[in-house]
């Protein structure tokens, strides 16, 4: 399948998305053959038709802390939130475990982390849920698109809360 064709099936999920239809993309190939020059063609297309564009990059090695695409993804979404009021009403409940994953938040929500971050299990479906429910309630006041770039380069735990978004209902 060509460009072309990649980009005539992401502007049908775009359309999709702009009705409330949330799905899940992934572009695989080879090395070189324009992956990155896709994403960002999509990204052009999702500015123009009005959609919130939010990207995280997946780190190439070791080192990367845990969730460290949807650390850059959290963050950019607080920086494009206009008031203190509106992002602690979009994180709701679960202020709390997205200050565990972000502690520059914590002015901002006006609350501290929940047990000092993303540990156990319990701890981990928190900020699963904490993560989810705040991207769905940003999706419904404006439409929304979240890239991963670099996929095959994700921690274990940034799989897993990939998952737990793309299988949520919204």
């Amino acid at each position: 399948m060509g460009r072309g064709d990649a980009m005539a099936q992401l502007r049908v999920g775009l359309e999709r998305a702009g009705l409330g239809q949330g799905a899940l993309v992934l572009i695989v190939g080879e090395l070189g053959i324009g992956k990155t020059r896709t994403v960002e063609d999509l990204e052009s297309t999702a500015l123009d038709a009005g959609f919130e564009v939010l990207i995280g990059r997946c780190y190439e090695g070791d080192g990367a802390p845990a969730y460290w695409p949807w650390v850059q993804i959290l963050r950019e979404a607080a920086d494009a939130t206009s008031s203190d009021e509106e992002f602690r009403e979009l994180a709701g409940s679960g202020a709390s475990d997205l200050v565990g994953l972000l502690p520059e938040l914590e002015a901002r929500l006006g609350v501290a982390a929940d047990g000092g971050g993303p540990d156990g299990e319990q701890a981990r479906f928190r900020l699963f849920d904490a993560a989810t429910r705040f991207l769905i309630a940003r999706s419904k006041r404006r439409k929304l698109v979240v890239v991963v770039d670099d996929l095959h380069w994700a921690d274990a735990s940034s799989l897993e809360l990939r998952k737990q978004i793309a299988t949520s209902p919204a």
